[in-house]
């Protein structure tokens, strides 16, 4: 039997991921979870350690399993199972997780990263581009996740920059073949 309790766990790993270690905080978070394994707020803190160590198979199991037990972060947990998902490939799982996010308003950011890296995978650039930003532009709770939204906006943008170029290049030929 420990003799910690969930909310000495919590700054324990608290304390460990202000430092930067997140393999200390996997650690202690893991051995949380020997003692509160029903507790879905530490399932989601574990599964979003696992993410950050690209872990993504522990990841998806504990974010899952916390959503499933039941936690007050249930729209980060979602949003963060739904993106795993989406750059594994999985886009109809992502969907799926991210199904919750539609009882958010329109202009909440995590329903708009949905809709934009929905958008992203259906090539549609311009809508992703501006729900991402417009997220972007809201989102001050989760610092983390605008990293992980402009690292995809910065990828929307090579891919629109580029089509510029393109069209410019084809109206350049035939301005010149006039």
């Amino acid at each position: 039997m420990t003799s910690l309790d969930r909310d000495e766990y919590q700054h324990l790993i608290s304390h460990a991921l202000i430092q930067q270690d997140w393999h200390k905080a996997h650690d202690i978070s893991l051995e949380s979870l020997l003692y509160f394994k029903d507790d879905g707020e530490l399932q989601y803190i574990q599964g979003s350690i696992c993410a950050h160590l690209k872990q993504f198979d522990e990841a998806v199991h504990w974010l899952s399993k916390g959503i499933a037990t039941g936690l007050d972060s249930l729209y980060p947990a979602a949003f963060q199972l739904g993106l795993i998902h989406l750059t594994s490939g999985n886009n109809e799982k992502a969907h799926d997780a991210w199904e919750v996010l539609n009882e958010l308003a329109v202009n909440h950011y995590f329903y708009l990263f949905s809709q934009g890296m929905t958008q992203l995978v259906s090539n549609e650039f311009e809508k992703a581009q501006f729900n991402i930003e417009k997220g972007l532009s809201l989102n001050d709770d989760f610092p983390s996740i605008n990293n992980d939204m402009e690292i995809a906006l910065a990828r929307i943008n090579a891919i629109l920059g580029q089509r510029s170029e393109e069209r410019f290049s084809r109206n350049a030929e035939t301005d010149l073949v006039c």
